[in-house]
């Protein structure tokens, strides 16, 4: 018997213990908040950790670029079907019709010290390099 065919009543569960950790320096503490909130829609509790490391911005690069958009819904649902056997043969008649969308990406990259105890230049501790990026439509 397969694990999809046994019927709900007779599967015994049991309760695991789930834990994690992490390890912050006391750079780290000093400054940190603690918040929480209730997501009704999951329906569970979301905990949050938030606090303040020193950080070297390196570089932004910013990239264009143009996305092709089904331009109807009509030709929205032709592009969603597009794999069906009867849609193949419609697009064949008729091709989609796209619209280019403009969008705007831009990276930003920052070294990021966690470990730092503020003594320039011996105790910056171990970098983290971090990239972020964010994209925006014209």
């Amino acid at each position: 018997m397969t694990a999809t065919s046994i019927p709900y009543n007779e599967i015994l569960l049991d309760r695991v213990k789930l834990t994690g950790q992490t390890a912050l320096s006391s750079e780290m503490l000093s400054k940190m908040e603690l918040g929480s909130y209730m997501d009704y829609l999951a329906d569970r509790l979301v905990l949050q950790l938030q606090t303040e490391v020193l950080s070297h911005k390196v570089a932004d690069s910013t990239y264009t670029m143009r996305v092709p958009i089904p331009s109807s819904p009509w030709q929205h649902f032709k592009y969603k079907h597009r794999e069906r056997w009867w849609m193949r043969l419609l697009i064949k008649r008729s091709p989609i019709d796209y619209t280019n969308k403009e969008g705007v990406v831009t990276l930003s990259k920052a070294h990021r010290f966690p470990e730092s105890t503020l003594r320039y230049p011996d105790h910056l501790g171990k970098v983290v390099i971090v990239e972020q990026g964010d994209l925006s439509y014209v």
